[in-house]
């Protein structure tokens, strides 16, 4: 199941999802006698998981497990052979692996993003979908949440915050002195992102990152080759390797652009637990703004990744 970022294109957390992304080992089935996280309602996550799965294949969908960043098959998605699109009951938008990213801009033309909804091959399954939900008290947001806490994830986290707030330093010295450093985030639905002021025009957009580049091809290439290799034997202690330097996460200071509580959705789904950062108008001038302008900040490493796919 792949959340997406959507339009700021910042990772939910990080480079967490990034172990075992590449690696062939498949997920380890769930032991109802352990494995996985504690649920924030006292549940194994493994063992609630599995629950969502079974219910999903009793209603006929093709349901499959994912690891997440533990190494735990908590994450629940369906088979490569479907399309599978739709929005979680807590607002989180995904497509599974079968579904091209260009499905989901069709998908979210014709339905409410901000209420659940699940289409398997173009068919509705939002009623099933929503039932497993209610029935098993399955949340995939749990999984990030569990996984956020890890070693290694904080470290991702530091790392990001490191390289965001060089890259706001630059910003600052080149005509945008107003530019707000990242800060560790408090809660796993957050992103550590630079904040832009959201008055900077295009061309101003455009000549910052000229004068301060947001993303180092070279520098990619060397963190997917360095996370290829690490040792992830133990998931969720595996060792950062030394090396690694994640792009600078940047966001605008404008609600919904600054990656608090699921806001980096900009216009798709509610903020989680942070309705100020809701962005409730998509004819807001400056919303349309710097949801253009995060595409541009995205192009860059767009452009990378779609010539030179990782994993």
């Amino acid at each position: 199941m792949t959340v997406r970022r959507a339009v700021a294109g910042a990772f939910l957390m990080p480079l967490v999802l990034m172990v075992g992304a590449c690696t062939s080992q498949g997920p380890t089935l769930p032991n109802l006698g352990g494995g996985g996280g504690s649920s924030p309602g006292g549940g194994n996550l493994a063992v609630v998981a599995q629950a969502f799965h079974d219910c999903l294949v009793d209603a006929g969908l093709p349901a499959a497990y994912r690891n997440d960043g533990n190494g735990q098959p908590t994450v629940v998605t369906f088979d490569d052979s479907v399309e599978a699109l739709g929005v979680d009951p807590d607002g989180l938008p995904f497509h599974n692996d079968g579904a091209p990213e260009a499905k989901w801009e069709a998908f979210a033309t014709n339905v409410d993003t901000t209420k659940p909804s699940l289409q398997v091959d173009g068919i509705d399954q939002t009623s099933a979908w929503v039932s497993c939900h209610q029935r098993t008290g399955y949340r995939v947001l749990a999984t990030y949440q569990d996984a956020a806490s890890n070693p290694f994830n904080q470290e991702s986290l530091r790392l990001s915050v490191e390289s965001s707030n060089q890259w706001a330093q630059c910003a600052r010295g080149h005509g945008f002195p107003q530019t707000k450093d990242a800060v560790m985030p408090t809660d796993s639905t957050s992103t550590p992102m630079a904040l832009l002021p959201p008055t900077i025009t295009e061309p101003q957009l455009r000549q910052l990152l000229v004068d301060c580049p947001n993303f180092d091809a070279e520098q990619a290439k060397k963190n997917d080759e360095l996370m290829n290799h690490m040792d992830a034997s133990y998931p969720g202690q595996a060792r950062m390797p030394d090396g690694v330097v994640p792009p600078p996460s940047i966001g605008f200071d404008y609600p919904g652009f600054r990656g608090i509580g699921n806001s980096t959705m900009a216009g798709l789904p509610p903020a989680v637990d942070n309705p100020s950062e809701q962005v409730t108008d998509m004819n807001d001038p400056t919303v349309l703004k710097l949801i253009d302008f995060q595409t541009i900040l995205n192009q860059p490493m767009s452009d990378y990744y779609a010539s030179s796919p990782p994993g």
